[in-house]
């Protein structure tokens, strides 16, 4: 059996693939396949997946039109066949022999879930929890948000098992950790955490994406509209784990992320959109009456255990927001 399926869905990342690729073959005595999968790519990523597909016969490739991350990544589960699966993003790399020791700990405790540390630039993104603890307890600290917990899918190794009803979206869309990362909890039963660093998050692309949507009109309406379709994860959590389960184990908390995803979607700060627009956003995907009956909602659900929320609850929303955004432009 193979231990390990690493899924990698690639667009337009020709310039790190191999990179990306290199890091995981530098892991030592890690039994694993690797699915690359091309969603949509016009440069030249197929061509060197099949180069390397050449040398390590443990890489399948897979041909598909772009469908979005979330599908990129849906296709490599389709066709996984490891005990555990985990994500990697073309323009990141892994290192410190990451894998086989995040599989090591999860066979010695019989582990849904391991979860390790990234860097992003300077930066090291850490769990607030260690050892191991039920994914129930976890899900219940991410939505109430007091805690940083990332739900970033490639900061883990999970049960290929979790995936057995599909935790992603069916559409396209690129914030796929947001709506699959509760669902993965729910269905897990223990997750382990170590303290090793072991992912580098890659700031270069990121900072393309930035450029691009300061220059380019059409990049930005479509950033726009993928931000809009990340509205859409409380209605996949709440078709996923039934409106029944959350109000029994998760009433208040859910209630709490809900709020939590509206307030973050008002400080997104998209390039050209007021947040008048993005308050009309909100009203039309929650069926609220009015804008009045939105900011009335968000207030009643504002409680101290966020920043943000603490800026809302003392200052009112129109301060805090200009306050958030004082902050932005200083970093």
């Amino acid at each position: 059996m193979i231990d390990l399926t690493i899924c990698i869905s690639v667009h337009n990342t020709a310039e790190y693939l191999p990179r990306c690729l290199d890091s995981i073959f530098s892991q030592e005595e890690l039994n694993c396949e690797i699915i690359l999968v091309n969603n949509g790519s016009t440069d030249n990523s197929e061509e060197i997946m099949w180069k390397y597909h050449e040398k390590f016969p443990n890489i399948k490739v897979i041909r598909q039109e772009d469908r979005g991350l979330a599908q990129g990544r849906q296709t490599g589960i389709n066709n996984a066949s490891g005990e555990y699966i985990a994500f990697l993003d073309a323009d990141d790399y892994v290192f410190n022999n990451i894998y086989p020791k995040a599989l090591k700990y999860a066979k010695e405790y019989s582990l849904d879930i391991v979860e390790f540390c990234t860097m992003r630039g300077e930066k090291v993104l850490k769990s607030p929890f260690e050892g191991i603890c039920k994914c129930h307890d976890i899900l219940k600290e991410y939505f109430w948000g007091k805690k940083t917990i990332y739900p970033m899918m490639w900061l883990r190794i999970y049960k290929r098992s979790l995936f057995d009803i599909p935790v992603l979206p069916s559409i396209y869309v690129n914030n796929e950790d947001i709506f699959a990362y509760p669902c993965l909890l729910y269905n897990g039963n223990t997750i382990g955490f170590i303290s090793d660093i072991g992912h580098n998050y890659s700031l270069d692309n990121s900072s393309a994406v930035m450029i691009q949507l300061r220059k380019d009109k059409a990049f930005t309406e479509k950033y726009y509209e993928n931000r809009r379709k990340t509205l859409l994860c409380i209605d996949h959590i709440e078709n996923y784990i039934g409106t029944g389960n959350l109000q029994i184990e998760f009433a208040r908390e859910f209630n709490q992320y809900k709020q939590r995803v509206m307030v973050t979607y008002l400080f997104s700060d998209v390039f050209g959109v007021s947040v008048s627009s993005l308050k009309d956003d909100l009203v039309a995907q929650f069926g609220f009456d009015s804008k009045f009956q939105l900011m009335k909602y968000i207030r009643k659900n504002t409680e101290n255990n966020s920043d943000v929320n603490r800026m809302i609850k003392y200052f009112g929303f129109p301060v805090a927001y200009w306050i958030h955004r004082i902050r932005k432009a200083s970093r």
